[in-house]
């Protein structure tokens, strides 16, 4: 029997619990204060820009990234 064999809440269903219990954590607040997000901001928008090639992987990554698959992901 595994745990997704019970109808327990998701943490999805709870995102400002999930982001209050991260930022809490040293590690992971560092990380993410880390980045530019102004940068980051930028790059998003640019994704118009990308060729067909380009375009096919970022949609596959930001699907998997966003996806409900449960998993390990690796990318390069």
């Amino acid at each position: 029997m595994a745990v997704s064999d019970f109808d327990l809440p998701q943490l999805s269903e709870f995102p400002e619990l999930v982001l209050t219990s991260l930022m809490e954590n040293g590690l992971v607040r560092r990380e993410m204060e880390g980045y530019n997000h102004g940068r980051l901001q930028e790059i998003v928008d640019e994704t118009d820009q990308l060729n067909d090639g380009q375009r096919v992987i970022y949609d596959q990554i930001v699907e998997s990234i966003d996806g409900p698959e449960l998993g390990k992901k690796l990318f390069f």
